[in-house]
């Protein structure tokens, strides 16, 4: 049975994730026993495979090296004491947002008001 996974990653980690004449993608498939093909112009890879586990890491590793891992780390991966987990974090910025905006509204209504009373 034959599995496949679609990632989508930056155009500008694709050549991270080939290497110097595409030593890095074959590294990762002879290890992962996968079959990666690259579309540079999109910045989209597509894994081919058998084992669906490999493939499942080997999803991981691509991903890890499109938000900035360097390959020898995102490699790691495929031990089974690491693991990738991606946090969004625009929960964590928005709320602070808030605040500092709430914060200058109220600064800006007590001036306004301090403006009010000088006249």
């Amino acid at each position: 049975m034959e599995f496949r996974y679609e990632v989508k990653i930056p155009k500008a980690r694709v050549a991270v994730l080939i290497g110097r004449n595409g030593e890095q993608k074959k590294k990762i498939e002879k290890e992962t026993n996968t079959k990666i093909r690259v579309d540079s112009d999109e910045g989209e890879v597509f894994v081919e495979g058998s084992d669906a586990v490999s493939l499942y890491n080997t999803n991981y590793i691509i991903t890890a090296i499109g938000r900035g891992f360097n390959p020898e780390i995102a490699e790691l991966l495929l031990k089974n004491d690491y693991c990738f987990e991606l946090i969004n974090l625009s929960d964590y910025i928005q709320k602070k947002k808030k605040k500092r905006f709430n914060k200058n509204k109220r600064k800006g209504y007590w001036n306004k008001r301090q403006m009010q009373e000088d006249n």
